[in-house]
């Protein structure tokens, strides 16, 4: 069919960036200690603030410093888990997650150690975790989003729609759910709600191209093309 579910990726996004601007006044207060003191906020700041190898570096010594507790420090492993996710190295970013969840759990930990589980091929330890998001957070909306998407890996399709579903109940502005249970109702055979839906999802996301491309392509398949 050509199609695709709108990536989680975005999910990881945007649960991460709240724990990192947290994250970032917790540790900017320590830049007036000390000079050792300030060379470790330093270090903290920039685990926050930059990407790649260089926020890994900073990472990974601010947690060795030993300065940094609960929350802070779950924040630096959380940060790190991000980068290494990114670089691809997925055995070391489920372990960093695991130390965020263990020194204190979040919903976004949750749910960025479960898209790291799915892209392992684990879709059930991913499940998993999406379901303790919920349970820490029943209106959180992307964790909906990416267990509909973990359920259609694993072929229950009903059980995707029905979290899409929720997702948009408590969001309706939320756009990636639309276009996802608009391909799964599309799959099912249900034309004319999977055409409602990229509607609304191309209404509500005029700049991505597959919302016009799905709406043509449904209207086409009901006038029997």
């Amino acid at each position: 069919m050509g199609t695709a579910l709108r990536p989680m990726e975005n999910v990881m996004s945007s649960s991460w960036t709240i724990r990192r601007m947290v994250a970032a006044a917790a540790l900017g207060a320590a830049l007036f200690a000390g000079h050792a003191q300030a060379n470790v906020a330093a270090d903290g700041q920039t685990c926050t603030d930059e990407s790649g190898d260089v926020a890994i570096a900073a990472c990974t010594r601010a947690i060795a410093s030993g300065r940094f507790r609960g929350d802070d420090l779950a924040t630096l492993y959380h940060n790190r888990a991000v980068e290494y996710k990114h670089k691809g190295d997925l055995d070391r970013a489920l372990v960093d997650f695991t130390e965020a969840i263990r020194l204190s759990p979040s919903e976004g930990c949750y749910v960025c150690r479960g898209i790291a589980w799915k892209e392992k091929g684990d879709v059930d330890r991913a499940i998993a975790d999406f379901d303790e998001a919920i349970k820490l957070n029943p209106k959180y909306v992307e964790a909906y989003n990416a267990r509909g998407i973990a359920w259609e890996d694993k072929g229950e399709r009903d059980r995707a729609i029905a979290d899409y579903s929720e997702a948009i109940r408590l969001n309706p502005q939320y756009a990636a759910s639309y276009y996802n249970r608009g391909i799964d109702l599309e799959r099912k055979g249900d034309l004319q709600r999977a055409l409602a839906d990229f509607k609304t999802f191309t209404e509500l996301d005029a700049s991505d191209p597959d919302g016009p491309a799905a709406v043509a392509r449904v209207t086409e398949a009901l006038n029997g093309g």
